[in-house]
């Protein structure tokens, strides 16, 4: 074989060498890459769920469909009675439930504490739980909370707008005041309050959660709930950017 052939030969056997270990190296690095993303996002999902707010919210959602309840400890014409907001428009079914819920507390608290809050907390306490019971054993026969339209549409307002923006509290997030806020709604609307839940969706837990107001002293939601001042409520569930959800409830006397 002529000398230059010979090296044509082996520039192209060189050639292919070193291609076949630039691809063996390139694979290699692929698999490595691959690798670490799939870690990562392992690692990812496992610290969301792992996250005690997340967890809370997946038990949440799954004993929405079946709440442990005694459904046996109110009449049907108490609960029709304490069901203010069951033919308005407005409100979605969950929405009326809570409404519904917070009135049966007023109607009577006792019976509520044993048919809703103890199954629900299913043996916790603490002692702003032992507080709540203390207080519903005090309730009977409050008036009925009546829902109003401008207060829903006060409430919706802010749950959406605290929901897009990720951010909690009263003040909305162009600075308005929680009292600018609802009584530009319903100017007439009088003393008013306002409640705030994060976390939840289901009824039941949105309202024993604001009840029960661990870490707060004085209860001012649960006070709110059970107070003889306002008689009229407005709710709304909306999703949130941080906390899954959050549920705004509108207080007014007039």
């Amino acid at each position: 074989m002529p000398f230059y052939e010979r090296m044509l030969f082996r520039r192209l056997f060189l050639y292919i060498i070193v291609n076949y270990f630039k691809y063996l190296i390139t694979m290699k690095l692929r698999i490595i890459i691959l690798s670490f993303l799939f870690v990562f996002a392992g690692f990812s999902c496992l610290a969301e769920e792992n996250d005690p707010e997340t967890e809370q919210n997946n038990q949440e959602t799954e004993q929405k469909d079946e709440p442990v309840t005694n459904s046996s400890a109110f009449t049907d014409d108490e609960i029709k009675a304490a069901n203010t907001a069951a033919d308005v428009s407005y409100l979605s079914d969950d929405e009326k439930e809570v409404i519904l819920l917070c009135n049966l507390a007023r109607l009577d608290g006792s019976r509520f504490a044993e048919a809703y809050v103890k199954p629900h907390l299913n043996g916790k306490t603490s002692s702003a739980i032992q507080s709540l019971y203390s207080d519903l054993s005090a309730v009977k026969n409050l008036p009925m909370y009546q829902p109003k339209k401008e207060l829903c549409e006060s409430a919706a307002y802010h749950a959406e707008d605290m929901g897009s923006s990720g951010r909690t509290g009263h003040t909305s997030t162009d600075g308005t005041s929680m009292g600018d806020r609802v009584w530009g709604y319903a100017p007439e609307a009088g003393a008013i309050a306002e409640n705030c839940s994060y976390g939840y969706s289901e009824p039941l837990a949105i309202v024993i959660q604001l009840l029960v107001d661990e870490g707060l002293t004085p209860p001012g939601h649960r006070n709110s709930i059970l107070s003889t001042k306002y008689n009229f409520i407005g709710v709304a569930i909306r999703e949130h950017k941080s906390w899954r959800y959050n549920c705004v409830q509108d207080f007014s006397a007039n």
